[in-house]
């Protein structure tokens, strides 16, 4: 639900973050897709760090902020 560079990854629901958090702990490479409206949002409860998966996105390039990232994977819109 929230994407942001100081605050990683976050959700408004508790049960749902634990359920990404317990994922994320189990993966060797962890990835999370969101589009670019997710980004430079804020959450109530965060489930990982931002540079802790490759985020697979569409449009944040176009966010200044996130340019030089380096775990950001973009994909091409349709």
């Amino acid at each position: 639900n929230a994407v942001h560079s100081k605050y990683g990854y976050m959700t408004p629901d508790v049960r749902e973050a634990a359920v990404k958090r317990a994922a994320m702990e189990q993966c060797a490479k962890r990835y999370v897709l969101a589009d670019a409206s997710k980004f430079d949002k804020i959450a109530q409860v965060g489930f990982g760090d931002f540079e802790g998966a490759t985020c697979i996105t569409t449009g944040a390039m176009a966010l200044p902020a996130y340019r030089r990232c380096g775990n950001l994977l973009f994909v091409k819109e349709e």
